[in-house]
């Protein structure tokens, strides 16, 4: 899997699923709490809202906190408060990353384009 500019969000989670975890050297991650649009929601949309959203925190944590070992505690506390970005070479520093290089697939790969 290769980051060519930006992973964000639940993006991170999917660029975990790869083997090889490359970013460009220019390269942004992202990480922050889940979140949920509220508007003209019952209170009992609300409390299930709020139960999905502890849920799906709870799983986004476990699955980061296996990959990104060496992340600063600091860094696991910022996404009480705000979003969290980090380098390509932060990410290979914290474990997200398997390496900061450029795009370059081995001769005879296939390519998808995920951009539609």
């Amino acid at each position: 899997m290769y980051n060519g500019a930006q992973v964000a969000s639940a993006a991170v989670l999917a660029f975990l699923g790869a083997t090889k975890l490359k970013a460009a050297p220019n390269s942004i991650f992202m990480v922050h709490k889940s979140l949920s649009a509220p508007q003209l929601a019952t209170v009992k949309k609300l409390k299930s809202m709020s139960e999905s959203l502890i849920l799906d925190d709870g799983r986004s944590a476990i699955i980061l906190k296996e990959h990104l070992v060496n992340m600063p505690k600091e860094h696991w506390e910022q996404p009480e408060h705000h979003d969290v970005h980090f380098s390509g070479e932060d990410a290979v520093k914290f474990g997200l990353a398997t390496e900061v290089g450029h795009f370059s697939p081995t001769v005879g790969t296939t390519l998808f384009n995920a951009i539609l």
